[in-house]
């Protein structure tokens, strides 16, 4: 088993890395769900409207954050999308329901001139907590921790190391994940792409968690299981990489990926890529 290079910061990726999960944002399942929940709040839409009208949303809030804050990979608040899709409904029935104590007719009245006030107000209610994780919940087909996460995660700490998170992920819905998979309490810090509106592979993503925790980047590693967007990050931030490679993806595919992440470089990669099968190799001959 090769020797791991030892690290003061470790920089993990969530999804494939440290949980092993999987969803299907395309099943019927989850569309008939949808548009039974919101028939409660007033909407008459069919499953197929209420799909397509959210992947349209999604589409528009990204273009629209890209035009804001010029990063070339926005991360939006779905938060948004499951409020404008409870206002931006053609057809409309009268409800009682209310959100966080104030009516939904009221709000949709009041939508029409004050659009974000009412976005504002929503997306912060328990009414967008809960449509969030009934869409997760009904989209994941499993989820479940990787043999050795919480393992390798506390032997880092125990060593003196620090831990952070640095996930693609929407928090209204990851947190409960976390939480679920008790690995809260083991991240130094925790940075999750829905909160800084920006996601892997940009740059600004990583820059923020290394100039708020301020580390140095020699002494930090992200790991990851995805060779775009963890080792291109790492390789564009100038730092090593370690590929967990736990979809077993062929050399060829991890080297054409990594090849061209490395001439788009205006400056040499002096880092390090190194390919592991499974997470307790991290640790495995640690002095």
């Amino acid at each position: 088993m090769q020797k791991i290079k030892e690290y003061s910061n470790y920089i993990f990726d969530l999804y494939g890395t440290l949980i092993d999960i999987k969803t299907d944002e395309r099943k019927a399942e989850l569309w008939n769900c949808l548009a039974d929940f919101y028939n409660v709040y007033g909407c008459d839409r069919s499953a197929k409207d209420m799909r397509d009208i959210f992947f349209l949303m999604d589409k528009e809030e990204r273009i629209a954050l890209k035009e804001a804050t010029g990063y070339t990979y926005p991360e939006i608040r779905l938060e948004r999308v499951y409020s404008r899709l409870l206002f931006e409904c053609q057809k409309t029935h009268p409800v009682s329901a209310c959100i966080d104590g104030v009516p939904v007719d009221e709000l949709r009245e009041e939508y029409v001139n004050n659009k974000e006030k009412v976005i504002d107000f929503v997306q912060t209610s328990d009414w967008c907590m809960n449509v969030a994780n009934l869409f997760r919940i009904m989209s994941r087909e499993h989820i479940g921790l990787f043999p050795d996460t919480l393992k390798v995660l506390d032997e880092l700490r125990a060593n003196g190391k620090k831990v952070f998170l640095l996930s693609n992920a929407q928090k209204i819905f990851t947190m409960p994940e976390i939480e679920a998979m008790d690995l809260k309490s083991r991240f130094d810090g925790m940075y999750i792409s829905s909160d800084e509106y920006a996601m892997k592979p940009d740059t600004t993503f990583m820059d923020k968690l290394i100039d708020r925790e301020n580390l140095d980047r020699s002494r930090s590693v992200m790991i990851g299981d995805d060779p775009t967007n963890d080792m291109t990050l790492a390789i564009k931030s100038g730092m090593d990489g370690i590929l967990l490679n736990t979809s077993h993806r062929t050399d060829a595919e991890i080297k054409e990926v990594i090849d061209e992440a490395v001439r788009g470089l205006k400056e040499p990669y002096t880092g390090n890529i190194t390919i592991l099968n499974e997470i307790k190799e991290l640790t495995s001959g640690e002095n």
